[in-house]
């Protein structure tokens, strides 16, 4: 049986009144930013942007914090002077490999933007686990929680490694989106892809076989992490076959099967664990066919 991690929060930083937590003796408030070298600030980005690092010279704290959370697109249009404010009263904590940092059903009153890391997002029952999403640097989650009052958790959330998380409190985010409604059109932005995606899903899991939901999960990773190159798309992210197979609602051995059989006719190519596709069309017309 595998042992669960279960995740507390960290406490805030003791002159944050607007982010009090009974048990901040028990932790120490961790610093909002790390930086590389003098006057550099490196950090990683988005899944909506191809590029995932980010490096900005002779940049201030309050800089590199502007330009990170610039990428996360309910954020992208508030002014210097706002974004000043959310760091003011957003904590960060890091997390080891195997945290759960919720269950599902579980009371919750937080919003997560991951700074560094990777987490897995799924639902539980009999005894079988749904993979929802593997979220990366720059996606978040927890948002339906802090929106809706009383709600509980949709999905249990697990740390897949050692991961950094910018956490915002329920009432800090309510009084952001009072200043600024137009976060909600993102949120609803993105509940709207989440519902798709899970419709999606349940249809893929009632009329697609199993090599075919796996070559459609690889479509679709290559249309949220797929970096354009003129000899074709490069996945620029790196995928095991179990998260494929997690994502796909299938076995590990069925995905290394088809995988290779993609390999044979030339449809993908792998390096390193990143997925190459020279013609996405071909791998489309696997789907349709098989």
């Amino acid at each position: 049986m595998r042992m669960m991690i279960r995740a507390f929060p960290a406490a805030a930083n003791p002159g944050r009144s607007t982010l009090h937590d009974p048990r901040a003796k028990e932790r120490p408030a961790q610093k909002m930013l790390t930086f590389q070298g003098q006057g550099t600030c490196t950090m990683k980005h988005g899944s909506s942007v191809p590029d995932r690092r980010l490096t900005e010279e002779g940049g201030s704290v309050m800089d590199c914090f502007e330009a990170w959370m610039r990428r996360v697109d309910f954020f992208s249009e508030l002014s210097a002077e706002h974004l000043s404010r959310i760091r003011n009263v957003m904590s960060e904590r890091t997390y080891k490999k195997g945290t759960i940092l919720f269950f599902e059903g579980d009371p919750g009153d937080e919003l997560f933007i991951i700074k560094a890391g990777k987490v897995k997002v799924y639902r539980t029952g009999e005894s079988k686990e749904v993979v929802l999403a593997y979220l990366f640097p720059g996606d978040y989650f927890g948002e339906m929680a802090v929106i809706q009052k009383d709600e509980a958790r949709s999905a249990t959330v697990e740390v897949t490694q050692k991961s950094t998380f910018y956490v915002l409190k329920q009432h800090d985010f309510n009084e952001l989106i009072v200043q600024h409604p137009s976060i909600c059109i993102h949120l609803l932005h993105l509940a709207m892809h989440r519902i798709r995606q899970s419709n999606e899903m349940i249809k893929d899991l009632t009329l697609l076989d199993a090599s075919s939901r796996i070559y459609k999960t690889i479509l679709r990773l290559a249309d949220e992490y797929g970096v354009p190159k003129s000899e074709g798309v490069w996945i620029n992210t790196r995928w095991t076959h179990q998260q494929i197979a997690d994502l796909s609602g299938t076995v590990r051995e069925t995905v290394t099967k088809s995988l290779l059989e993609l390999q044979r006719e030339n449809i993908i190519s792998i390096e390193q664990k990143k997925i190459f596709i020279p013609d996405r069309r071909r791998l489309q017309e696997k789907v349709k066919h098989s």
